[in-house]
């Protein structure tokens, strides 16, 4: 390989040249070497397959490009590549362009004086592949396709740019940047991130920039919406034809699907996390309502067509019906009720309620929403009100319990997810409960993280574990009998009542020496779901509208790199963390 030495002293034999000093600087030289090593793989389309040398000749278009960026006659352009091919073949320093050049090379990548009407840019993407993937058979330069797209980075902003995808002559298979297709399915080239993602069919983005907004995701619960004013403001400064909002996590939705199959059965990676710090394990569960837009049948996990629907496929049927909960008579054509007059009447007075812009207002108070999706838009009214699933009067928790609900004329949401955090923080995992955050349904949520009995938590701490040790012991379930049940300490000392008997002599945690320090503190911080919560809460607009299948693999994701980011510092601190295999007997 060519050093920088090796370059330099190429260099100053050329600049003694009688013939060029006079017309000619080192600086023009090595300018010259930049913009062809930049567009070195673009030289490449042009040698024999399986040739290491670089072309005696550059092509005939490539060739007038330089002369114009440049300013170089055809001479000084055919003695320098002559000189410096196998250099600059070779060359193994990084040598980026000024911006000054990536602006020439796109202005004049077009011009009309380029022989052939070859398209040209400054970013140029291309197969990573010379040779068939299927049958092994060298790519044609006859077989080549080119398109404009849009190139979003942290350095660049927004450019356009030419993805260049490769025909097999033998074959189906048409060879892309990212990935190559044979038939009609997608087969990418490595399992790991590559440096430029494909985003849309015209459309690439940096990896650093999809880093990028998942950190502002992550720590601060910035929007796809707001990360794309971000970007145009900070990063572009001009709003590109192909807005970069969609680029935060975006994926097709087969492969979103897939990883989501993957974690329904394997769990979240941190799923058997513990620290050497302590003798054994403890976790805590509790729910959060985000709420993302969910069939109205009651537990009905199908997912919607659109997040506008209101019913599954299975259940579409439904939507002529009456939205009372008790009433099976069929709606008025125009309407969401029967024609009952109390039924209508109370359909009138929901229409009449949800057109005053000061309840809107207050049903934004009651979601919580501290960040909204998009920071610059104006307050989208009607969005918030179609988008409440409450029927006549607010659905809340009470000191009563849940209130009954009388009819349902918005669109129904998931009812919270259920976390179960590490006393350190780490998520161990997630399940999302449609109905209610029902004792039985905490108990499935459990089950099916923890999916032999063997890899459950030594302790777990529940607010309403007396209810689900009740539960457990009128089902015979023994699936938990080698694990403490004990109520987190916050709720045992002010949600329940001393008189209680069951709930204190089986869930008061003080009953077990192994959770309490020599100096009679706590050795497990029992309350780390709520603070969590805290954390997950921030997510609450930017999921309220997704799908499904993006819904779980954004938040999915989001606990994936917080879990990253704590067990770095865990690390750091000493406490040791590690995983624990899966269905080991201890």
């Amino acid at each position: 390989m060519h050093s920088l030495s090796s370059l330099l002293a190429r260099m100053q034999t050329l600049s003694s040249s009688e013939c060029l000093l006079d017309s000619m600087t080192i600086i023009d030289v090595l300018r010259f070497i930049q913009i062809t090593h930049h567009i070195k793989s673009e030289i490449a389309l042009h040698i024999p397959h399986g040739s290491l040398a670089p072309p005696s000749f550059l092509p005939l278009y490539i060739q007038c490009l330089l002369m114009l960026i440049i300013g170089f006659p055809e001479a000084h352009v055919v003695l320098l590549w002559s000189v410096f091919k196998d250099t600059i073949w070779d060359l193994d320093i990084s040598m980026p362009l000024c911006e000054q050049d990536i602006q020439l090379i796109s202005k004049y990548g077009d011009a009309p004086e380029l022989p052939g009407r070859e398209q040209l840019a400054a970013f140029m993407f291309y197969p990573p592949v010379s040779l068939c993937t299927l049958c092994k058979m060298p790519l044609k330069y006859s077989k080549l396709s080119r398109y404009r797209v849009t190139y979003f980075s942290v350095r660049h902003g927004s450019q356009h740019a030419y993805m260049t995808s490769i025909g097999c002559q033998a074959c189906t298979a048409r060879f892309y940047p990212t990935y190559y297709t044979h038939g009609s399915m997608h087969h990418y080239y490595s399992p790991q991130v590559p440096e430029i993602i494909q985003i849309k069919e015209h459309a690439l983005v940096s990896a650093d920039l999809c880093e990028l907004f998942t950190f502002c995701m992550l720590f601060a619960w910035v929007s796809s919406q707001n990360c794309s004013h971000i970007f145009n403001t900070a990063l572009s400064g001009v709003a590109d034809g192909n807005p970069p909002s969609s680029l935060v996590l975006t994926s097709e939705q087969e492969v979103m699907e897939a990883r989501n199959d993957e974690y329904i059965i394997h769990g979240q990676p941190q799923r058997m996390h513990a620290c050497m710090t302590y003798s054994f394990r403890a976790v805590v569960t509790d729910g959060i309502t985000l709420g993302r837009p969910c069939c109205k049948v009651h537990n009905c996990t199908q997912p919607l067509p659109t997040n506008r629907a209101h019913f599954c496929k299975f259940h579409e049927k439904l939507k002529q019906q009456c939205v009372f909960v008790d009433c099976d008579r069929p709606a008025e054509q125009t309407f969401q009720t029967c024609s009952e007059p109390a039924h209508r009447q109370a359909e009138s007075h929901h229409k009449a309620k949800g057109k005053g812009f000061f309840q809107l207002r207050k049903r934004l108070e009651r979601h919580n929403i501290a960040h909204l999706e998009d920071s610059v838009a104006p307050l989208d009214t009607e969005t918030i009100a179609d988008g409440q699933d409450l029927p006549m009067d607010p659905v809340h928790k009470s000191d009563a319990g849940n209130q009954t609900v009388k009819a349902r004329f918005g669109r129904r949401r998931t009812h919270n997810e259920q976390l179960v955090v590490a006393c350190c923080g780490v998520i161990t995992g997630r399940a999302t409960m449609f109905g209610a955050e029902a004792i039985s349904g905490v108990k499935d949520a459990l089950k099916s993280i923890y999916q032999m009995p063997q890899d459950l938590p030594d302790v777990i701490f529940f607010d309403n574990n007396c209810s689900l040790q009740a539960h457990l012991q009128k089902q015979r379930d023994t699936y938990f009998q080698g694990t403490l049940l004990p109520v987190d300490v916050f709720h045992f000392s002010s949600k329940h009542k001393l008189s209680d008997d069951f709930c204190q002599r089986h869930c008061n945690p003080a009953q077990w020496p192994e959770l309490v320090n020599d100096d009679g503190s706590w050795k497990f911080n029992s309350s780390v779901a709520e603070q969590t919560n805290v954390w997950m809460g921030g997510y609450i607009v930017i999921v309220r509208e997704m799908l499904p299948h993006r819904y779980e693999f954004f938040l999915d994701e989001m606990i994936k790199r917080r879990n990253q980011l704590l067990i770095r510092r865990l690390r750091n601190e000493g406490k040791v963390p590690y995983c624990i295999p899966q269905y080991v007997v201890a």
